[in-house]
Formats: structure tokens, sequence, C-alpha cells
């Protein structure tokens, strides 16, 4: 038997949390596995960018559509080659797509498949006839998967309701961050000039950063702060966000940035982190700015519920509305003592939860029982 596994990671877009994830694991298990990644690199963002500039795992660029096409067909071709040819023990799947490749190319070539479902079946936002085609592709490769591997609770329950249930396949893996060197000083926040609101993520409309921008308007407009707003993402919302601020007469206090590469800089230079997501199926932000001491407002959505232990640290709103993210801001803004001990809670838990350490060796003791 070979000393080192050799595990192919699939992800069709290496963007955001998605993208966090599968390098997380990657650089975790390097030492001990013989890691292939197959992605679409025109769908990478800068953080992937950086992360290509330090590996020197093998990697197969491999053009993927979003939608199902014809160009699937081509594509589970190649992929099976790539799995035959490297000889691959284990092909892990993430997302809808490399779901969809690594069930089926893995189980033709004899390979162990695993699969992280980040999105698609769980979250119904495709349209009627989507859902019911994202439900029935997930059934149908049902019982090509060995092991399926879960961010969250959320995401596992969603699954066994919406396509199959089988304990003895799942396993819930939480993300994890590493511990972090700093953490924020809110003691002179009610004594700053102005307070400066930020969020970081991919730019879609679920995300929530249009909620952000009009409680901005308000926060201003009604209650004289002088609030500043920073987006650090990529995304299709880019002009809409940056329109709508201008509509609102609040663009020069509205900044969107690319992703960045020193997330924790940029985390404690905000006084408040905002991540008021429709759908998630995890949340690293969240994860990472409390783990920094810094005051978090996000929606109970998805695997956020979780990451907020429902609703017992950060600033939740339990509803989507600007109104309930003013509401949040005015509060952390008032309430130091309050605040600070909110914080210490909020960091102490995501420590203890949220570890990449614990994630990464669950992951490998998967792999270990897969022998």
């Amino acid at each position: 038997m070979k000393d080192k596994k050799k595990i192919i990671q699939i992800v069709r877009s290496p963007a955001g949390g998605i993208r966090k994830h599968v390098i997380s694991l990657i650089e975790g298990i390097n030492e001990i596995s013989e890691v292939v990644l197959i992605t679409d690199e025109s769908k990478a963002d800068s953080g992937y960018i950086e992360f290509k500039k330090r590996t020197n795992i093998k990697i197969y660029n491999l053009k993927i559509n979003d939608k199902p096409d014809f160009l699937d067909i081509y594509n589970c071709l190649k992929v099976y080659l790539i799995v035959y040819n490297e000889k691959a023990d284990i092909v892990h799947g993430h997302g809808a797509k490399g779901g969809i490749y690594s069930r089926v190319c893995g189980f033709l070539s004899g390979s162990k498949v695993f699969y992280t479902a980040h999105g698609g079946s769980m979250h119904l936002m495709h349209g009627f006839l989507k859902n019911i085609l994202y439900s029935f592709i997930e059934k149908l490769l049902f019982v090509f998967t060995d092991k399926f591997i879960f961010e969250s609770k959320y995401s596992m329950d969603t699954f066994s309701k919406r396509v199959c249930d089988d304990p003895e396949k799942f396993i819930l893996n939480y993300n994890g961050v590493l511990p972090r060197k700093y953490k924020k000083n809110i003691s002179n926040l009610l004594q700053k000039d102005s307070i400066n609101l930020a969020s970081f993520g991919l730019l879609r409309k679920i995300k929530g950063h249009h909620l952000v921008i009009d409680a901005v308007m308000t926060l201003r407009n009604k209650y004289g702060l002088n609030i500043r707003y920073t987006v650090f993402g990529e995304g299709e919302e880019l002009l809409n966000l940056q329109n709508q601020a201008l509509r609102n007469k609040i663009n020069s206090f509205v900044e969107i940035n690319n992703f960045t590469n020193d997330i924790d800089t940029e985390m404690l230079e905000a006084d408040i982190v905002i991540h008021p997501s429709e759908f998630e199926s995890f949340g690293y932000v969240p994860v990472e700015s409390m783990s920094l001491g810094v005051p978090t407002i996000g929606s109970l959505n998805g695997g956020l519920r979780e990451v907020f232990n429902k609703g017992k640290i950060g600033f939740v709103i339990y509803e989507l509305s600007s109104d309930a993210i003013v509401k949040q801001v005015n509060f952390i803004v008032n309430n130091h003592e309050a605040v600070q001990l909110k914080c210490e809670d909020a960091k102490e838990f995501v420590e203890e939860n949220f570890s990449e350490e614990k994630f990464v060796t669950k992951y490998v003791n998967t792999i270990l029982m897969n022998e």
C-alpha cells in the first residue's frame, strides 16, 4: 500500500468561503497525503491566486459552467481520465458541480468518494424547476458516495430532509480558523470621530450588502452618526451597490475594495463587522471577526445559527432589514461595557468550537477510517 494517499479535490469556483474551506483542507493534509486540485481558475478570487503562488500541489484548470449544460459530459470524461491516470485513492467534490464530477468519475475509477454540499440542493434559491433538478441529481448520486462531510448541522439536517438520510455516511466537521495573534481594542469606540463598518465576502444579493448601505444612510441622516462602510469582495453586485450608494447620496462614505489578503488587519481596523446573509451553509467571516474580538452583527440564517450559538453570542438580527442593522449598530455604539463582555464571550466560543486544528484533524481521521 502506498505511504501517502492521493486525494483529488474538485471545486468549480475557488472563491469566497468555499475557496477558504478547500485551501484549509489542502494545506492541512498536504504533508501527509498527495493532493491534486481540479478547478476553474477563471472563477477564482485573489485569495486563490495567493494560494497558487505558495503551493506546490498539482492543479488542473478546467472550464466549468455554473449551470448544467453539455460541457459537463465532456468535463466528466476529462475528470475521469485525470482520476484514472493519477490513480487517486479518494476524490472529494465540493459544491454542486464538484459533487457531480467527483461521484461519477470516482465511482467509475474505483476511488473512494467524499462530497461536501456547500449550496446547491440545500438552498432553495434557484427557481422551482432547477430546485427539483438539483435535488433529483443529489438523490441519484447518493449511492455513489462513500462519505458526506458537512460544514454545519444545518447543512446536514437540510440535506437529510431534501435528499436522503444515512447517518452511517454523514460526518459533521465544522470549518475552523487559526488562532488569532491580535485582539480588537474597543475601549475608545464612543470617542471616535467616525464609526467604521465593514463586510467581507462575495458581492452577491444574498449576502445583504444592500441592507447595510441603507442602514448607513439612516444612521447618518436620522441618528447623526459619522458612519463609514467598507466592503471587501468581488462579484456581480458591484455596480448595483455602487449605484445604490450614489442614489442614497452616501457614495463618499461607502468604499468597495477587492478581496484583501490581510483580513485580520482590515477586520481590526473596523469597529463593527456586518454579515447579514440570506443563505449560508457555515459562515467564515463572523468566525474570523469574533475570534479577533471585533463586534460582529449577523443573521441567524443557515449555518450562521450555529456560528452565533443560536443568538447567544455576537449581535444578531432576527430579520433581514436595514432597521434591524441600525438597531444593533446603535446598541454597540452606546453600550460599551455590555459590548465588551459579549465580544469576550464570542471570542471564547468560536475559539473553542471552530478551530482549524480540529477541522483538519477530523478530516484526517475520516481519511484514515476509509483505508
